[in-house]
């Protein structure tokens, strides 16, 4: 038995109707700290894909080549597939090492779907930052629980 917030984590993420995942890409992959909370869901696999969850993923990477997406947009891919979740999209930001440096079209590719749920008044009452395992994270979930009414209309698989 772990002693960490693990469970918490997991209990969070089962109340929410969608989840983002935020990472930067390390070796074309996403981070440790991110790796080691998706490998806890295994624990609750079978309740995480009864709820068929929507997903995003948004990963940044100080290169801006065009193989340096790829590992990730793959592993994604198929988690999101193995989860049963919804992919509502990502955000796959390219010589984006920091906020300063990102090109201004991954900036509004990640703002246009937030500005969308906040002038839904969903976000800031319903939307919360889960942190992953009380630790200094360079990765993060974000779960959001819609109101009944929004959770089919609110995002639309691409």
């Amino acid at each position: 038995m772990q002693k960490d917030d693990g469970n918490a984590l997991l209990d969070r993420l089962l109340r929410s109707d969608a989840v983002i995942f935020v990472t930067p890409v390390y070796y074309f992959g996403m981070s440790a700290q991110l790796k080691t909370v998706i490998g806890r869901f295994y624990a609750r696999n079978g309740a995480i894909t009864a709820k068929r969850m929507k997903a995003a993923l948004i990963a940044t990477a100080w290169n801006d080549d065009d193989t340096v997406m790829k590992g990730i947009e793959v592993t994604f891919g198929i988690i999101f597939d193995y989860l049963d979740f919804v992919n509502v999209g990502s955000v796959l930001a390219k010589g984006s090492g920091t906020v300063g440096i990102m090109p201004l079209k991954y900036r509004r590719q990640a703002y246009e779907p937030g500005r969308a749920i906040s002038k839904r008044r969903m976000f800031s009452d319903s939307a919360e930052r889960i942190p992953l395992l009380r630790s200094f994270s360079p990765a993060s979930l974000i779960s959001i629980r819609l109101p009944r009414r929004e959770r089919e209309s609110c995002f639309s698989p691409t």
